[in-house]
């Protein structure tokens, strides 16, 4: 066998090396690794038995004691003695007690016990189970702290200088992580070697060294060289912030080490701290001075900082286009503008902020579509409109709304769920700046007629029914949109009079015909805006006379006026139905809503004239 692939041809047995090399073959390591795994989760099963086995002994024990305690403990206690902190707490008492030798009920009825007992008492009286589940986890975050300073102790070491055979123990399994180490870089490992490191720093670190040891040397140096391979490592996984420490460590043995000034000059970049890395770069300069390799360190040390200039660059691009943006809004000014709150029908539904999307869409690097692409996409959103789902949505906002503004306004934001999919199918971000980026993409080619007449034609299946409505014929109004309010209404309820009767003539089982009118019927009249091509980008609305422009109530108020409605309409009294319907006609309900409040009123006796 060839001995560059058997490292153990020329050693024997009986020698270490031979069974560290066994242990570095990857069916070893394997098994290894298995082992471990199932001796860690056996240890914790006996753990976690011997913790279960200790509280129900506990129990008992703190149930015996409380029957020696005085009565007002007894009172205080036994109505919260089933929750976890208060059993935990006086399960510390009884081992208090037993470490000092003083009887449990002398121990519980001290002051500060019974201050902690009261402080329980009083937050799960008040709480409940909500307060114990309080001082379960305060009480678990202390666990915590005490455990961590525990481990940490422990990694630490003993303070006192170690002994001979625990320095040579410690050295030899050192080296052996360091040499595991290598051998998983070399084969592209890194977070397996990034582990072999790790655990060589932490034996390192469990032993102290005499000064005067000859081994101190050796010692200093192998703690060098882990520290300086696990920063390599975390920079080569992006932790950052471990490289920093292994760098910082390695400095504070040898100051002059510039493997390590220039890791940390990474991992400080990788953490956006770019002033930081400067003075780093600079330490370099002064420990290139004299060295042989001087040309090569100057060679990276200038490709490093024009990388970091670079960076400081864009992050000033970027800032000062925040603060020109913010400019522009006023955010630095008592004059900011208001922003425009949400409809009170629709609490859950905000404008998309299309503002913001479109001032970060760039020509030169946004994404473009063929002609034929652009026209598969439209395609693909004109099927994407017409789900039943979607058109019932709309229907649904047109109803909510209260104006043709809101409606507009809104769109955007209903059609989103629609439009994500499509986005990520086509490589779009699947955000409000992914939905402009795509309007772009398709205004490039609307010159086209033929993908003109598609463009339309998607938005029409986006407007559906509400079409004429919100964007009326070559973008004139309606004239149902110019009459006012009253009007409107009555005429819509007669249209859906005269269909509901020819429904009922044409057989029950007939479907009866959709009366779009009735959706926008309660919209307040404004001119519908004009069409601006496939970005869907709408005009403000120009406001009407004050003579055609119907009262709009607030939210709170149609929200008292429709309370009022439903009350009257299951009483019995007709006054009180009568005096509710006129005011839902006046705040402009639905004319389905005031046909049904009149069928009621009619029902029980009274008379819809007038209204």
């Amino acid at each position: 066998m060839d001995p560059r692939e058997n490292p153990n041809f020329f050693l024997n047995h009986e020698d270490p090396e031979f069974w560290n090399n066994a242990a570095r073959k990857p069916h070893m390591k394997a098994l290894l690794q298995s082992d471990d795994h199932w001796k860690l989760r056996k240890n914790t099963w006996l753990e976690q038995y011997s913790q279960v086995s200790e509280s129900n002994d506990f129990r008992r024990e703190v149930a015996d004691c409380l029957e020696e305690s005085s009565m007002a403990t007894r009172r205080l206690v036994t109505p919260i003695l089933h929750y976890r902190p208060v059993e935990l707490h006086l399960m510390q008492v009884i081992k208090q007690a037993k470490e000092r030798g003083v009887p449990f009920g002398q121990m519980v009825e001290t002051a500060e016990n019974q201050r902690i007992l009261m402080d329980f008492r009083n937050a799960i009286d008040n709480d409940g189970a909500k307060g114990a589940e309080h001082l379960f986890l305060d009480w678990r975050q202390r666990e915590i702290q005490q455990s961590a300073d525990s481990r940490r102790q422990k990694v630490e070491g003993p303070q006192a200088e170690s002994s001979m055979k625990e320095v040579q123990d410690g050295l030899s399994f050192a080296t052996k992580y360091r040499k595991d180490g290598v051998v998983d870089w070399d084969r592209g490992c890194p977070e397996d070697a990034l582990q072999a490191w790790r655990l060589g720093c932490e034996v390192l670190q469990r032993i102290r060294v005499p000064e005067a040891d000859p081994a101190m040397k050796f010692f200093s140096e192998l703690k060098v060289a882990l520290l300086k391979n696990r920063a390599l490592a975390a920079l080569k996984l992006n932790s950052w912030q471990e490289a920093l420490e292994s760098a910082d460590q390695v400095l504070k043995i040898d100051d002059q080490d510039h493997k390590a000034w220039f890791r940390k000059a990474c991992a400080l970049e990788g953490l956006g701290k770019l002033e930081e890395v400067e003075r780093c770069l600079d330490m370099i300069d002064g420990i290139a001075v004299g060295r042989p390799d001087r040309d090569r360190l100057e060679h990276e040390i200038k490709a490093k900082r024009e990388k970091v200039k670079a960076l400081r660059s864009k992050d000033e691009v970027s800032q000062q286009r925040m603060l020109q943006l913010g400019l522009q809004k006023c955010l630095f000014s008592e004059e900011r503008e208001p922003q425009p709150s949400a409809a009170p029908e629709l609490p859950a539904l905000q404008a998309a902020p299309e503002s913001q999307a479109a001032a970060r869409v760039e020509d030169a690097t946004r994404k473009r579509l063929t002609r034929d692409g652009a026209e598969d996409l439209l395609k693909e959103l004109e099927r994407a409109y017409a789900e039943p789902s979607f058109r019932e949505q709309v229907r649904k906002l047109a109803r909510d709304v209260s104006s043709q503004e809101e409606f507009t306004r809104y769109l955007d934001k209903v059609a989103f769920p629609v439009q994500k999919p499509v986005l990520e199918r086509w490589g779009f971000e699947a955000t409000a700046f992914g939905v402009v980026e795509m309007r772009c993409a398709i205004q490039d080619h609307t010159a086209d007629p033929q993908l003109k007449r598609q463009s339309d034609a998607t938005t029409r299946a986006l407007y559906g029914e509400m079409y004429n409505a919100v964007r009326g014929k070559q973008g004139k109004p309606s004239v149902s949109s110019t009459l006012p309010e009253q009007e409107r209404m009555k005429q819509a309820e007669k249209r859906l009079q005269r269909r509901l009767k020819r429904s009922e003539d044409s057989g029950s089982e007939a479907e009866p015909v959709q009366d779009s009118s009735r959706l926008y019927a309660h919209w307040r009249s404004v001119e519908a805006p004009a069409i601006k091509g496939p970005r869907e980008v709408v005009a403000a609305p120009k406001e009407q006379p004050a003579a055609k422009v119907a009262s709009k109530e607030s939210a709170a108020n149609r929200k008292e006026i429709w309370a009022e409605l439903s009350q009257a309409k299951k009483s019995a009294d007709v006054k009180r139905l009568r005096a509710a319907l006129e005011r839902a006609v006046a705040a402009g309900f639905s004319a389905v809503t005031i046909r049904s409040a009149k069928q009621a009123l009619v029902a029980l006796g009274g008379s819809s004239d007038g209204l």
